[in-house]
């Protein structure tokens, strides 16, 4: 059995808060003296962040609402039991999967003209990478997105199921992680593999176990490990993703300047301060009250790739300005620019209905306990991204999970916990 005390860690108003803190950073690093990249381009309103406490009020009362009005509460001893999975077509998946994904990065490889990560240090341009990328087939890169997000799905499940109380099969989940980190990563970009890294945490979480101990050994997942050491881990790996996020970025675009912690810090601060710098322009256009429900606007992400050009000429919708244009803009940007503050409100608390109810139904569900898994991702990179409104990052893999997790035949009995059961009024 299971303690649920790590389910905590990683319930929505957590993650989104974690989210929501990075991205209003920049303003206490301003306040207290660091040079600004883009001065004179934009001005500190700081509107922004009292958009993101509206925010994160409408999550919050999202999550609320399901956790009070469509839940029940029952009693007993809160604990879990691992889900239960069949072997033989667990494993079937694990294998077509790897394949297809090794098979759809050669493609890409032949599609580059090279091995991406490797070929920049022979001056291989990551703009390169974008151009070939534009010039790909119809559903190309998305398809491979799309299988090594399943891969990735079957990663998770096997360290939440009773697959890896085999010693032999925890060394093919680490293989299943080599491969899935490779796909994410041979074009030069880490945010695929910052992503399986915080599906894989927030899964493991949800199981109710300690990740840092699951990671190793079974026996050892419930123990209860120091707090101070727990800790101190999560600080150390997050100082090495900084660094590694830099190290790639200094890989695809090498200066004159030397690496080491300070370009890594450096790095990091820009990477969060950009879509801030961005959305402070667009509240300076647009104002408080954001765009005029132009709604149409958030299908743009929603379509594949391919099609997007032509929707936005079709419809003729207004780009959102930005200080730099490469970079994006936030959470709350598109649905702010599109919808106006009203429905930008609606908006996130129907974001924070859905994210509880997955975080809640995770207890006995392995699809919502993937998707969300998923989603946690969106959540914590809220400072740059909506991958809510962006297909293949987070609608088409969800799709595509449910016959995923029905395939390899997931259960489990829950000890009682807190399970989410819609009143008869609801389900009539």
């Amino acid at each position: 059995m299971r303690k649920l005390g790590w389910r905590f860690l990683v319930r929505p108003e957590m993650l989104l808060l974690i989210g929501a803190l990075q991205a209003n950073l920049p303003y206490l690093l301003w306040y207290l003296g660091y040079p600004i990249s883009r001065e004179g381009r934009f001005d500190i309103t700081y509107q922004p962040l009292h958009l993101w406490i509206l925010a994160y009020l409408a999550f919050y009362l999202g999550c609320l609402h399901v956790s009070s009005c469509l839940c029940r509460k029952s009693r007993g001893s809160g604990s879990l039991t691992v889900f239960r999975v069949t072997p033989g077509t667990y494993w079937t998946c694990m294998i077509v999967v790897i394949v297809l994904v090794l098979v759809q990065v050669f493609l890409a490889c032949r599609l580059y003209g090279a091995l991406p990560i490797l070929a920049f240090a022979s001056g291989y341009d990551i703009g390169e990478v974008n151009k070939a990328q534009e010039a790909s087939g119809f559903g190309q890169l998305g398809l491979l997105r799309l299988t090594n997000s399943a891969l990735g799905a079957l990663i998770v499940a096997g360290f939440v199921s009773n697959i890896r109380s085999n010693r032999s099969n925890r060394r093919v989940l680490w293989v299943a992680i080599g491969v899935t980190a490779f796909a994410s990563l041979f074009a030069g970009k880490t945010q695929g593999l910052f992503l399986f890294g915080c599906m894989l945490f927030t899964g493991v979480a949800l199981s109710g176990v300690n990740p840092l101990c699951a990671f190793s050994s079974p026996k050892n997942s419930s123990s209860q490990n120091s707090r101070r050491r727990t800790i101190l881990v999560l600080s150390v790996l997050c100082f090495l993703l900084m660094l590694f996020h830099a190290g790639i970025h200094y890989i695809r675009r090498p200066g004159n300047r030397e690496f080491g912690i300070a370009y890594a810090f450096e790095g990091v601060v820009s990477y969060m301060s950009w879509p801030l710098m961005n959305m402070e322009k667009q509240v300076q256009v647009s104002g408080f009250s954001g765009g005029s429900s132009e709604w149409r606007g958030l299908l743009d992400g929603l379509l594949p790739f391919k099609w997007r050009s032509d929707f936005r000429d079709a419809q003729v919708l207004p780009k959102r300005p930005k200080v730099v244009r490469t970079s994006p803009s936030g959470f709350l940007s598109q649905p702010h620019w599109c919808l106006g503050l009203g429905w930008m409100l609606v908006f996130m608390f129907g974001v924070g209905v859905t994210c509880q109810y997955l975080y809640v139904q995770s207890a006995r569900s392995l699809f919502c306990l993937l998707v969300y898994s998923l989603a946690a991702w969106t959540l914590v990179a809220a400072h740059s991204y909506n991958h809510f409104l962006t297909l293949m990052f987070l609608p088409a893999p969800a799709v595509a999970f449910f016959p995923l997790a029905k395939l390899i035949g997931s259960t489990r009995l829950v000890g009682v916990l807190r399970t989410c059961a819609y009143r008869a009024r609801y389900a009539a």
